[in-house]
């Protein structure tokens, strides 16, 4: 499986800690097994850090993200052009490990989950061969901000918004 993602920080990311997963590391996880492919990006809870990941079973499901890629990169890399001297660290979340997905059931049971994450975020991409995007927030001003992302989505993805929840 393909994976690339990107996040606020100048260095190559490293693993978590035996006790810590990275956001997009439980992203993966939680979205993997009921999506083909998908994009999730969003802001971190408390770090409120940005993050991007594009995730696909096969080539096909990159290639259909890739008019995606650019305008989202350049979403992420809006925040270290307006702060060039701060370095972003690592999103890393806690877990237990060997539970991280316990009891998630379907989709809605994993967007419900990464919510422990991330406190705004947007999830597009193919799920039983069908395009969904569905996005989080915990409040109206985060709520904004996806709808920001959610909007880029549409508009590169060629949505119609009857297929968004």
């Amino acid at each position: 499986m393909k994976t690339m993602y990107f996040k606020r920080q100048k260095s190559i990311p490293s693993k978590a800690k035996e006790n810590q997963l990275t956001i997009v590391e439980f992203a993966k996880m939680l979205f993997g097994p009921f999506c083909e492919g998908f994009v999730v990006a969003g802001y971190g809870k408390v770090s409120h850090l940005k993050f991007l990941m594009m995730s696909g079973e096969a080539n096909v499901y990159v290639d259909a993200f890739e008019t995606c890629r650019e305008p989202f990169s350049n979403w992420i890399k809006m925040e270290s052009q307006q702060f060039p001297d701060h370095e972003f660290e690592q999103i890393n979340i806690p877990v237990v490990r060997g539970l991280e997905t316990d009891g998630v059931k379907n989709l809605d049971g994993a967007i419900q989950r990464f919510a422990l994450a991330s406190d705004a975020f947007l999830l597009f991409g193919y799920s039983g061969g069908q395009r969904l995007v569905k996005s989080y927030a915990s409040d109206p001003l985060k709520a904004d901000a996806v709808m920001y992302l959610q909007a880029m989505a549409i508009n590169l993805w060629g949505m119609k918004e009857e297929s968004i929840s």
